[in-house]
């Protein structure tokens, strides 16, 4: 049986600290997970997000990673090792899991940090990257997220995690094509599957990236 999946990372993280104008690390609060399986020849989508309630413990968001990513095939996530793996690192009870040495990139898998650059060299946040290619992303920071989940708005922070999450994915496919001509294969293969599962699905933040080219 062929067997493969790609699996595009997205993290919500908030900033409290931020009003008062004082550094401090971001702390997660949110996931989402969008997985590519192809199965002899078959090509299905899955997205799955969590987003913490203000009474649940931060741990148990590593928890959902650890069930939910699957066992194998390709992980990507754009600035992973400059701002998902921090703030995944900080949760508590963490150390040990079998996700986040996957992400760090200590086991035999796969894992693409998407980094975009400007014309100096400098890395780019998600939203210009995906701008880049003409796709959406959520345009929010960690002190917005803050704000939405502070007053118990989940449903701002979801939008933003699967908006996000779906371009992960489509930056994943750019570089997977651009790399070699058996990448342009998969990509050519995987985008129009893509497009059928955006085409299909009711969530607004699918609606927002079909009405795109990219």
């Amino acid at each position: 049986m062929h067997h493969y999946t790609l699996t595009a990372l997205a993290i919500a993280t908030v900033d409290p600290i931020h009003l008062l104008g004082e550094g401090v690390d971001e702390h997660a609060v949110g996931l989402a997970l969008f997985t590519c399986d192809v199965t002899n020849g078959r090509v299905d989508f899955a997205l799955r997000c969590s987003v913490l309630d203000h009474g649940d413990h931060p741990g148990e968001l590593g928890t959902w990673l650890d069930r939910h990513l699957p066992p194998t095939g390709v992980v990507a996530g754009y600035a992973l090792d400059e701002r998902i793996l921090p703030a995944l690192a900080r949760l508590p009870a963490v150390a040990g899991s079998p996700v986040l040495a996957t992400l760090a990139g200590t086991q035999l898998r796969i894992v693409i940090n998407l980094r975009g650059v400007d014309d100096a060299g400098e890395m780019v946040s998600l939203v210009d990257a995906c701008a880049a290619i003409g796709a959406p992303a959520s345009c929010r920071n960690a002190h917005d997220c803050f704000i939405d989940w502070a007053w118990s708005r989940v449903s701002p922070v979801l939008h933003a995690l699967q908006t996000d999450v779906i371009a992960t994915m489509k930056l994943t496919l750019r570089q997977i094509a651009a790399r070699t001509a058996l990448g342009h294969e998969v990509e050519a293969r995987l985008r129009p599957a893509l497009e059928l599962w955006l085409a299909a699905s009711d969530l607004p933040a699918a609606q927002i990236h079909r009405s795109c080219a990219a």
